[in-house]
């Protein structure tokens, strides 16, 4: 009895976490209905404020980091975030940048996900390293400076044309972007003893979903469409997931992330200890 009472309260948060998260994402459907645009920049939004926490508490606690995963994926997540808020400023519609189409925001989009992509990879290839936050910071900012100067500048190829709908640049970039997101997924494997299990399915579950919802992208002919909306959607689950694995690991227990390997380390001494000692008293 003890043993099931303990399951049912496992169980009774998980469902009421998706109950509401289901709740939460037929609401925004609903705005959809009333208005795509209000529908789109709560879905940037939320995106966006998940990657401003993400890259405040790696960035404040950049000399705490053993692990520099979070570090690498919070610095990028910030010009990310930028570039989103453009991306949903440049939607069709707002009239912010009128002299600009629905491909601004296509291309802006693509190199968000660019951007995040690289860093899902960058991460775990540095994370061990003795990385210099201040220099990745600097060099992550002048490739979003670029980016953005032959975006606003029309050497960007072209995402979206009013006439033809997605261009085969965005197409294969979407699918050149979903294979390199499972590289990023094999590498986060690879690196999986630095995490505890929840943070690395967090991560890695994140990954596969933000995948799905890159397929998506590919399929839309109207920004205002379907699958575009799907892909919204599915975007605000992975980071919603993300904000799981990082931003609240580290504000409830941060020792998971910080300090994880220094505590394997420990943990490793005291066993060869135990063993030396047990060696002694044979």
């Amino acid at each position: 009895m003890p043993l099931m009472a303990a399951i049912d309260q496992v169980r009774r948060p998980i469902a009421v976490r998706l109950v509401v998260g289901a709740a939460v994402l037929a609401g925004l459907y609903l705005t959809s209905l009333y208005s795509y645009n209000l529908f789109h920049g709560l879905a940037e939004l939320f995106s966006v404020v998940v990657e401003a926490a993400v890259f405040v508490i790696a960035w404040n606690a950049r000399r705490f980091f053993v692990n520099h995963y979070v570090l690498c994926l919070g610095v990028a997540l910030l010009f990310v975030a930028i570039v989103e808020i453009l991306h949903t400023l440049a939607y069709e519609g707002l009239s912010v940048f009128p002299d600009y189409t629905a491909n601004l925001a296509t291309q802006l989009w693509i190199v968000a996900r660019w951007l995040q992509t690289l860093a899902l990879i960058a991460a775990p290839l540095l994370m061990r390293r003795r990385l210099r936050a201040e220099w990745y910071l600097v060099g992550f900012g002048a490739l979003w400076g670029i980016l953005l100067i032959l975006v606003f500048t029309g050497f960007f190829p072209d995402a979206f044309l009013p006439e033809t709908g997605l261009t085969t640049f965005k197409i294969v970039s979407e699918y050149v972007i979903c294979a390199l997101l499972l590289v990023a997924l094999g590498l986060l494997w690879w690196r999986r003893k630095a995490f505890e299990t929840i943070v690395f399915r967090g991560l890695a579950v994140a990954i596969l979903v933000t995948i799905v919802s890159e397929l998506l992208f590919t399929l839309y002919t109207s920004p205002f469409g379907l699958a575009n909306m799907g892909g919204h959607l599915l975007k605000i689950v992975a980071f919603y997931l993300i904000y799981k694995a990082v931003v609240e690991t580290v504000l409830a227990r941060p020792y998971s992330l910080l300090f994880r390997e220094l505590k394997q380390s420990e943990e490793a001494l005291r066993r060869q200890e135990e063993e030396q000692r047990q060696i002694a008293d044979v």
